[in-house]
This record gives C-alpha cells, sequence and structure tokens, in this order.
C-alpha cells in the first residue's frame, strides 16, 4: 500500500470537491467532508496515513477518517466512472 500523508489525501479531495462543485454538488459536498475530516486527521496525527492513524489505539479522529475513507472511496469512484461516461459519450 501506498503511504500517503493525510494532509496530501485532503488536497487531493479538496480538488476533487473543487471539480465537482457546480457539476455534482452532492457528490462535491461529499468530497468537501471527506477533505475536512482526513484535515482533522492531519492536524490530530501529523506525518501518518490513513492506514496508519487506523492501525492505532481508536479515538475519535480514528472513526472520523475511517467513515471518511469509506465515503471517499465511493465519492472518488462515482466521480471517474462519470467524467469517463461523459468523455466517452462525447
Amino acid at each position: 500500500m501506498l503511504h500517503v500523508p493525510l494532509l496530501i489525501s485532503a488536497l487531493l479531495f479538496a480538488a476533487f470537491a473543487f471539480a465537482e462543485w457546480r457539476r455534482a454538488p452532492v457528490w462535491g459536498r461529499i468530497h468537501l467532508a471527506v477533505a475536512t475530516a482526513f484535515a482533522l486527521g492531519a492536524l490530530a496525527h501529523p506525518g501518518l496515513s490513513v492506514q496508519d492513524v487506523l492501525g492505532r489505539s481508536p479515538d475519535g479522529i480514528t472513526y472520523v477518517v475511517a467513515i471518511a475513507r469509506g465515503a471517499g472511496m465511493v465519492a472518488a469512484l462515482v466521480t471517474v466512472v462519470t467524467r469517463l461516461r461523459q468523455s466517452a459519450l462525447r
């Protein structure tokens, strides 16, 4: 697995939120929520990846990051699939 720090993941999902905000506002808000959760996780556990945070002792941030990871996976897949579908139909 890649060791991507939470801050980088937060920036990635913030970019997804920016890209999706007008086209699909619900998914844009989900991306923004994931970015916020990852940013909070990065503040609480600097330099750690999602896997590192989930492997530590469970605190409140661990649960938030775990839920955000699931929501982020679904939102990212929906974004990529809809963008690919749009480009294929053009």
